[in-house]
C-alpha cells in the first residue's frame, strides 16, 4: 500500500559530478542555510522507552521502526533500467532524468557485473564467484553523460562518445578545447593559416581561415551553443566533465553538425562552502593559475565563481636571430554561476563567462618560395632575392622567423551571459529554457610567412555577436520518454582580414599597393524545432527516433576594400579601364572604396560595385533512429543511422570578383554506426567500439572558381566522398590502484569522385582518391596511472600516457612539403596527495615529455582543496585541535508527515573534542533509515525524539580520529549512532559494532553487514526458524532488508517469493535476488489470486514489513503453524487516527500461527554472530545486495522523502569527503 500524500512531495533537482571512482551527485537544498550555532556536536544518546509500547507506536506523526531499513514504499522504477543477478556487490546511485524532479531514479550500476549468454563463455561457479569477491571494489568507475539531454549512463547511451571527469582532465593536461586530442580518439585540432581553430571529428571538418563560418564540430557549455570556434577558449575552466559525441549531431542540439559535439559540463555551485587553488610552473617560466570558491550565499541562493590566469614567455626562436623571442602567453579568464531554486518546482541557473587573451600569436615555419606570379611590368622585385635565398626552417618546432621588431600581441575578448530555467509542470514533464547572449572580439596580427623580411602581415579585426533562445518540454509516460522543442538563434557577425604587403611586388602596371580588406559581415537568422521519442519494446530493447527541422537566413554583405590610403582604389580603377580598353573610362574611385569588379550577373562587367550583397535561403531535416539492445544492465549493443546537416557559408577572400563570394550551400552525411559497450572482469574491464560508414555529400573546401582572370579562391563543394573506420576504447582497473585508459581510431577517408581543386601552391589537381587534411588514419592513446598511500593521509601516483598519430596531409593536392609526418608522443609524471581530518587536502605534481615532436616542457603544480573555509583553515595545533569546522544536519522544525527537506538545515559547527571516555570518529557514509519517521515524532515511541536544534541522528560508519576511551583507537573503523554530520564525538554506548579487518566496502557495514542485514538475519532464522521445503513470503522483496531475508531463506532450503512495487522490481526480485516468485502487487488486479499462484501450498513464513492491506491479504493464505514476524510497518503514513483494516485474531488461531513484532536491538550482544555469517555468504557469492549512494551532506535534507517516495534502488547511503579520501 503506498503511503500519505506526503510521500508524493518532489524534490530539488540534483546536479551530477563524474569523478575518477564515483558518480557525485549534489542536491540544492530546499531551506536557507541557517547561521552557524556554536554548540557540541554529541549526538543525543538512543534510548528505548520502557514503556511496552507497540513499535511505531501512536501520535500526531507517523512512527514507524528501526528494523524497516529500506523496506519502504518501493514505487516501480523506470522500465529503462536493467537490473541482473550479481555474484557481488551492486553500488547504485540514483539519477533523475533530464533535467527535471524525476520521481522514478534511473540507477546506475557501479560495481561488478556478469554478462549473460550469449555474451560469457560461461557462467561463474560459486566457488569462482568467492574467489572474485575481494576484487569487487577495483570496478571501473560510472560515467555520467548528457548527450540526449537527460541524465544517463555512458553505457546506455547508443552513440560512440568519450567522456572525461575534471580529474581525468587534469592529469592528461587538458586545459583547452584543443588539447581534447589527447584523450579524445578520432579527434584531431589544426589552427589555420591564420591562427582560427579547426576541429576535425572522425575526418569531418571545415578548414576555413574566416573567424565567423560554422564549424563542423560544435562546442557547448551546459548546453548553451558557442556557436564559433574562436570562441571556444575559455570552455575548459573548472569543469565537471567533457562528452564529445561522434557522428552528426543535429536533432536534439541547436547547431547542425555534420562531424560531432563536444559539450563542456561546469562545475555547479555547491551546497557547502567550499574553496580550492592550482598552481603549476614549467619551462619558459609558465605559471598556471586557477582557484574557485563556492556555497551558499542567500536563501536557496548559490554561487560559484572560478578564475584563471596563464603566462608563459615566449618559445619560438627566430632562425635568423636567435636571441629573438616569440611566443608569449598572457590570458586571464573567469566563471561566474548562480543557482537559484525559489521553489521546489522552479530552478534557475545563471551563467557568466568571458576571457582576454593578450598573448601573442604564433609565426609560421618557412617551407619553400613559391611566387605565383612574375614580377610585374613596374618590376616590383623589392626583396625577391631574399625570398629566394630564404632557408627552410629545420624540422624543430621551435625554430620558425618573424619581421624584426613586430608587435604580434592579440587583443581578443570574449564574454557571455546565459539563463537556465526549470519547471516541473508535473511528476513526469518538465519545462525547460535557455537563453544566451554572447559577444566575442578579435585584434589579432600574424607573421605567416615564415621570413624575417617585411613580406606579408595579417590582422584580423572579428566582431560576433548572438543570441540564442531554445524551449523544450520533456517527460516520460509508461514505455515512453519524449522531448519536444524549439530554437532560434540571431548571428551578427564582421569578419575583416587586413593584408599588409609591406614590401612585395604587389601591384597593377604603374600602380603599386601594399595593403587590402577581405571584408565580410553577415547576419545570420535560425528557427528550428525538434523531437525525440524513445519506446521500450520490452525490457531489454529500446527503439529511438528523433528528428529537427531547420530554417536558415544568411544575409552577405562584403568585398575587397581598400584600406584608406587609395594605392587599391587607384590599381583598381586603372584594372577597370584597362580592362575595358577605356571604353568609357571609370571614374577613380575613393580611398577606403570597395575595389570589387563586376561581372555578368553581378553590376557591369569590370565595373567596381559598392559592395557585394548576397543571400542565402536554406532548410534541411536532420534525423536519427537507432535500435538498442541491453542483455545486462552494463552491455549494450546498439545500431543507428543519422542524417546531418552542416549550414553553408560565404567565404572572406580578397574577392576581384562577386562570384568569389558565392556561398557554399549545405553539406550533408548520412551515417551509418554499430557499437558495443561492455563492462566485464567483475566491471574491472569497461570496452566500448563501434564501426562506422559515411556517405558524404557537397563536402566544403577552399578552393578555386574560374573568373575573367582565370582561377582565384573562393569556397567550393565536392560532390561525393566517404569516410569508414572503426573505433576502440579500454578502461581497465586489472589491480587496486592501477588504472589504464586507452584508445584506438581507424579512419580510412576519401574523394570518391573525380574533383578538379587547388593545391597549398594553386595548381589545380584531381583529388579524386585523396584522404582529407588533418585526418590521419590511426590514432592511439594510452594512460597508465598508479596510486597507493605512502601512509595514512599521503597518497602518491606514477604514471605516463602515449600517444601516436599517423602520417596525414595538410591540405588537398599533397605535395612532398606538405605532409603532416607520423606523431609519437609520451609523457611520465607523479604527484602526491596530503589529506587531513577536516576535509581539506593538498597534492602536487610533476609531468613531462620524453618522446615529443614538440619541446620538452616539464610541469610541477600544486592544489589546495578545502572545505568549509569559515573560519580560514590553519595548521593542526594539537591531535584533537583543528580551527575547522564540522559541518551537520540539524532538526530545523518538526515534522507533522513524511519529513521533507525543508524540515532540516545545515549548520557550520564546531570540530568536537571527545571528553574523556568519548571517541572522536569521522564519518564515511551516513544511512537514511524509514526508521527516522518515529525519531522525529514527539509522540510515543521506542525511543526518546529529536528535539529542534539537535543533529540528526542516523546510524553512521567512520574511522576513529582519537579517542579517549579504552576500547578503541585511532584508525579503528566503527558503526554506530553518530549523528548525520561529518565529525562526532560519542560515548561508548553509541557505539554498535568494530569493522573488522576486511577488504570488503565500509558502506556494507550500514546495509547487509549492518542493521538491515542483522534484521534480516535474526527476524528470519531466530523467530521463524525456516525449515527446508518451507515457503517464505516477504514484503517488500526488494527492499535491503527484504532481499536480504529471500536470499537467507532460500540458503536454507526454503521456496522463497516476494511482494514488490512495480514490474521493474518484480524482475529484480527475479533475476537479482533469487525469488522462486514475485508479485508486483501494484499490477496485480486480484492481490489473492497471485498469492495463490506464488504460493500454491500456502505461506509458512510471512516476513512483514509494510503492514497494511497487502499483508491483510496475506494472512488468508497462511498454512497450519505458519509464523509472521513483523519489523515494519512502512504502508502506514500515520497512526493518528488509528488505521481500520482486517482483524488477524481469526486467522491467527485457526491456523494456529505466531505473529511476532522484534526490534533488531533485542539482538544487539549477539551482531558480532550474524556479521560474522553474512560475511561469509557474502564472500562466498551467496548473497547479493544494491547501495543507492547519494553524494555529500548536503543530500541528506531530502533523503528521508526520497526514501518514502520509492526513488531509491537499494540501500539508501550518503557519502561524505572521508570515504573518498
Amino acid at each position: 500500500m503506498r503511503g500519505g500524500a506526503a510521500g508524493q512531495q518532489g524534490f530539488p533537482e540534483r546536479k551530477c559530478d563524474v569523478h575518477r571512482e564515483h558518480l557525485v551527485c549534489r542536491r540544492p537544498l530546499a531551506d536557507n542555510r541557517r547561521a552557524a550555532i556554536m554548540r557540541p556536536t554529541s549526538v543525543r544518546p538512543f534510548r528505548p522507552r520502557r514503556s511496552g509500547a507497540l513499535p511505531g507506536g501512536c501520535g500526531s506523526a507517523p512512527a514507524t521502526d528501526l528494523n524497516e531499513g529500506h523496506a519502504a514504499r518501493e514505487d516501480a522504477a523506470p522500465r529503462n533500467e536493467q537490473t541482473t543477478r550479481l555474484p557481488h556487490q551492486i553500488r547504485q546511485s540514483g539519477l533523475e532524468r533530464g533535467r527535471g524532479k524525476m520521481r522514478k531514479p534511473i540507477c546506475v550500476l557501479l560495481a561488478t557485473s556478469a554478462l549473460v549468454a550469449p555474451l560469457c563463455s560461461h557462467a561463474q561457479s560459486p566457488a569462482e564467484q568467492a574467489e572474485a569477491a575481494p576484487q569487487r571494489d577495483l570496478a571501473v568507475g560510472e560515467i555520467i553523460v548528457t548527450a540526449q539531454k537527460r541524465e544517463e549512463r555512458l553505457n546506455d547511451v547508443p552513440v560512440s562518445i568519450t567522456a572525461a571527469s575534471a580529474s581525468q582532465l587534469e592529469n592528461a593536461g587538458v586545459t583547452q578545447p584543443s588539447d581534447l586530442v589527447k584523450i579524445v580518439p578520432g579527434f584531431t585540432y589544426q589552427p589555420s593559416a591564420y591562427g582560427t581553430p579547426v576541429f576535425t571529428m572522425r575526418g569531418i571538418g571545415f578548414y576555413d581561415v574566416a573567424v565567423a563560418v560554422a564549424p563542423a564540430v560544435s562546442v557547448y557549455v551546459d548546453q548553451v551553443p558557442l556557436p564559433y570556434l574562436a570562441m571556444t577558449q575559455g570552455a575548459s575552466l573548472d569543469v565537471e566533465r567533457v562528452e564529445a559525441l561522434k557522428g552528426p549531431q543535429g536533432t536534439l542540439f541547436g547547431q547542425n553538425s555534420t562531424g560531432g559535439a563536444i559539450n563542456y559540463i561546469a562545475a555547479k555551485p555547491t551546497d557547502h562552502l567550499a574553496a580550492g587553488v592550482d598552481l603549476s610552473y614549467g619551462r619558459f617560466d609558465q605559471v598556471d593559475a586557477q582557484g574557485f570558491v563556492s556555497g551558499p550565499i542567500a536563501n536557496n541562493l548559490k554561487a560559484r565563481l572560478a578564475v584563471r590566469h596563464e603566462y608563459r614567455d615566449g618559445w619560438q626562436i627566430s632562425q635568423t636571430r636567435p636571441s629573438d623571442r616569440l611566443g608569449r602567453r598572457d590570458y586571464s579568464t573567469a566563471r561566474l554561476l548562480l543557482d537559484w531554486e525559489p521553489t521546489d518546482t522552479l530552478r534557475f541557473e545563471f551563467n557568466a563567462n568571458g576571457w582576454i587573451d593578450r598573448s601573442e600569436t604564433q609565426a609560421a615555419q618557412f617551407v619553400k618560395y613559391a611566387p605565383t606570379v612574375a614580377p610585374s611590368a613596374g618590376g616590383y622585385t623589392d626583396i625577391t632575392a631574399e625570398l629566394e635565398a630564404a632557408v627552410p626552417a629545420p624540422n624543430r618546432s621551435r625554430i620558425a622567423d618573424w619581421d624584426p621588431g613586430a608587435d604580434l600581441r592579440r587583443d581578443d575578448s570574449f564574454y557571455q551571459f546565459s539563463l537556465r530555467g526549470d519547471l516541473d509542470v508535473s511528476d513526469a514533464v518538465t519545462l525547460t529554457s535557455i537563453s544566451a547572449y554572447s559577444r566575442f572580439r578579435q585584434r589579432s596580427p600574424s607573421d605567416t610567412d615564415g621570413v624575417p623580411q617585411n613580406n606579408f602581415l595579417l590582422t584580423i579585426n572579428a566582431d560576433i555577436e548572438t543570441v540564442s533562445q531554445e524551449l523544450r518540454l520533456a517527460g516520460t509516460a509508461g514505455p515512453i520518454r519524449w522531448m519536444l522543442g524549439g530554437n532560434y538563434s540571431h548571428d551578427t557577425t564582421g569578419d575583416d582580414q587586413r593584408g599588409d604587403y609591406i614590401a612585395s611586388n604587389s601591384g597593377v602596371g604603374p600602380f603599386r599597393y601594399t595593403s587590402f580588406i577581405n571584408s565580410n559581415h553577415q547576419k545570420i537568422t535560425t528557427k528550428a524545432v525538434f523531437g525525440s521519442l524513445d519506446y521500450e519494446l520490452t525490457d531489454r530493447v529500446t527503439a529511438q527516433v528523433s528528428a529537427r527541422y531547420s530554417d536558415q537566413r544568411n544575409r552577405f554583405s562584403g568585398c575587397l576594400l581598400d584600406v584608406g590610403d587609395g594605392l587599391i582604389s587607384n590599381a583598381f580603377s586603372f584594372l577597370s579601364n584597362l580592362s575595358r580598353n577605356f571604353d568609357p573610362p571609370t571614374v577613380a574611385l575613393a580611398p577606403g572604396a570597395c575595389a570589387t569588379l563586376g561581372e555578368v550577373g553581378y553590376g557591369t562587367p569590370f565595373i567596381p560595385v559598392p559592395s557585394v550583397e548576397k543571400s542565402l535561403k536554406e532548410d534541411n531535416i536532420s534525423w536519427r533512429a537507432s535500435l538498442n539492445w541491453k542483455p545486462n544492465p552494463d552491455s549494450l549493443l546498439y545500431a543507428n543511422v543519422t542524417r546531418g546537416y552542416k549550414a553553408g557559408s560565404f567565404p572572406t577572400v580578397p574577392g576581384l570578383f562577386p562570384s568569389q563570394f558565392d556561398p557554399v550551400t549545405q553539406e550533408s552525411v548520412l551515417a551509418y554506426e554499430a557499437g558495443f559497450k561492455l563492462s566485464l572482469l567483475d566491471r574491472r574491464l569497461q570496452l566500448t567500439g563501434a564501426g562506422f560508414y559515411y556517405k558524404y555529400d557537397d563536402k566544403q573546401i577552399i578552393g578555386y572558381i574560374t573568373t575573367a582572370f582565370g582561377n582565384l579562391p573562393g569556397l567550393v563543394q565536392v560532390p561525393r566522398s566517404s569516410v569508414r573506420g572503426a573505433e576502440l576504447s579500454v578502461n581497465w582497473r586489472p589491480v587496486d590502484g592501477l588504472t589504464f585508459n586507452g584508445g584506438a581510431t581507424y579512419v580510412d577517408s576519401r574523394v570518391d569522385r573525380s574533383f578538379l581543386a587547388n593545391d597549398p601552391y594553386a595548381a589545380v589537381v584531381d583529388i579524386k582518391g585523396e584522404p582529407f587534411p588533418s585526418t590521419p588514419k590511426w590514432q592511439l592513446n594510452g594512460d597508465l596511472d598508479y596510486r597507493f598511500a605512502l601512509t595514512g593521509n599521503l597518497d602518491l601516483s606514477l604514471g605516463g600516457n602515449v600517444r601516436y598519430r599517423s602520417r596525414s596531409v595538410a591540405a588537398f593536392g599533397e605535395r612532398p612539403n606538405s605532409p603532416c609526418p607520423a606523431m609519437p608522443c609520451s609523457t611520465c609524471g607523479s604527484a602526491w596527495k596530503a589529506r587531513t581530518a577536516d576535509g581539506s587536502s593538498s597534492s602536487g605534481a610533476a609531468t613531462s615529455p620524453i618522446n615529443s615532436t614538440s619541446p620538452p616542457s616539464p610541469m610541477w603544480s600544486i592544489r589546495w582543496r578545502a572545505r568549509p573555509a569559515c573560519p580560514p583553515l590553519t595548521a593542526r595545533r594539537s591531535a584533537t585541535a583543528i580551527d575547522a569546522m564540522n559541518r551537520a544536519v540539524i532538526l530545523a522544525r518538526r515534522p507533522q508527515a513524511i519529513p521533507q527537506s525543508e524540515h532540516f538545515a545545515l549548520e557550520d559547527r564546531p570540530m568536537p573534542v571527545p571528553a574523556d571516555g568519548q571517541i572522536w570518529v569521522r564519518n564515511h557514509y551516513l544511512s537514511v533509515e524509514p526508521a527516522m519517521r518515529g525519531w522525529l515524532s514527539d509522540a510515543s515511541n521506542y525511543s526518546d525524539p529529536i528535539h529542534v536544534g539537535d543533529v540528526m541522528r542516523a546510524f553512521a560508519v567512520g574511522e576513529v580520529v582519537e579517542s579517549r576511551h579504552g576500547d578503541f583507537a585511532p584508525g579503528d573503523r566503527v558503526m554506530g549512532l553518530f549523528g548525520w554530520q561529518e565529525h562526532a564525538a560519542v560515548d561508548r554506548s553509541a557505539i554498535l559494532l568494530r569493522v573488522p579487518d576486511t577488504d570488503l566496502p565500509l558502506s556494507l557495514y550500514l546495509g547487509i553487514l549492518g542493521l538491515n542485514g542483522v534484521t534480516a538475519y535474526f527476524g528470519l532464522l531466530d523467530i521463524c526458524a525456516p525449515r527446508p521445503g518451507e515457503t517464505v513470503l516477504v514484503s517488500t522483496a526488494a527492499g535491503s532488508v527484504g532481499s536480504c531475508v529471500g536470499q537467507i531463506a532460500a540458503i536454507s532450503g526454503c521456496r522463497t517469493a516476494g511482494l514488490a512495487g512495480g514490474p521493474e522490481k518484480q524482475r529484480q526480485c527475479l533475476d537479482e535476488f533469487g525469488y522462486d516468485a514475485a508479485i508486483d502487487y501494484r499490477g496485480e488486479p486480484d492481490l489473492d489470486a497471485a498469492i495463490a499462484r506464488a504460493c500454491p501450498d500456502g505461506v509458512d513464513i510471512y516476513f512483514d514489513n509494510i503492514a497494511g492491506p497487502i499483508s491483510d491479504a496475506v494472512l488468508r493464505h497462511l498454512r497450519l503453524h505458519a509464523r509472521i514476524a513483523v519489523c515494519g510497518t512502512a504502508s502506514i503514513a500515520s497512526w493518528d487516527p488509528w488505521p481500520q483494516g482486517a482483524r488477524p485474531e481469526r486467522h491467527l488461531l485457526v491456523k494456529r500461527a505466531t505473529m511476532r513484532g522484534f526490534l533488531t536491538f533485542d539482538y544487539a550482544d549477539r551482531f558480532d554472530e550474524a556479521v560474522a555469517q553474512l560475511s561469509a555468504w557474502l564472500r562466498e557469492g551467496r548473497l547479493h545486495y544494491r547501495e543507492h549512494i547519494l553524494e555529500g551532506l548536503g543530500e541528506a535534507p531530502g533523503a528521508i522523502a526520497r526514501l518514502y517516495s520509492g526513488q531509491n534502488q537499494g540501500k539508501l547511503l550518503i557519502r561524505l569527503p572521508a570515504a573518498k579520501d
